[in-house]
């Protein structure tokens, strides 16, 4: 089963600004570049910094096609595009539900770490349903491309909170 990470509203701004940021500055280091080097050290110059400003905004906007995935056996993992992922097994999910944002926790736009709770966030937009998942063992992550850590917890954004919370195994309803 595949789901969606919820509404693109705010990863396509946090996107275009970024975007419009690499042109900026590939633009800039292309004009210091062409004026102050050779020829020759000015190419070389723009081929490296393109093809490197073009993998880190293709790595930043992948979330915008990205979908968490349940397998049969239901092993859940659950993706940020290139950003960053976790693959739950059934076992390890202690707790599934929905989850309501609060002044006192709040859900922030993005991939993020906390390493006092261990909780794993990976939200696409806050105004899209949420789910919190706590687990009974630390679950290994990958965040940032490469940084690895151990979540206890995780907070993710979906298209539909109440049918990845039943295929993470949590059928019985949550009341808050």
């Amino acid at each position: 089963m595949r789901l969606g990470l919820g509404r693109r509203g705010a990863w396509w701004v946090w996107s275009a600004g970024f975007v419009a940021f690499g042109a900026l500055e590939a633009l800039v280091l292309h004009l210091l570049g062409g004026a102050l080097l050779p020829r020759p050290a000015a190419l070389t110059l723009d081929v490296v910094v393109d093809v490197l400003t073009l993998a880190v905004l293709f790595a930043f906007v992948s979330p915008l096609w990205s979908a968490h995935t349940v397998t049969d056996d239901g092993t859940a993992r659950l993706r940020f595009g290139m950003l960053g992922s976790i693959v739950v097994r059934p076992g390890d999910i202690a707790r599934a539900r929905p989850f309501t944002p609060t002044a006192a926790r709040p859900a922030e736009v993005g991939v993020g770490f906390d390493d006092e709770t261990c909780r794993l966030t990976l939200v696409r937009s806050p105004e899209s349903p949420l789910v919190f998942a706590s687990f009974t063992r630390p679950v290994p992550a990958r965040i940032q491309l490469f940084r690895r850590v151990l979540a206890a917890e995780c907070l993710v954004s979906t298209d539909d909170a109440r049918r990845l919370v039943a295929a993470l195994g949590q059928d019985e309803p949550y009341h808050a």
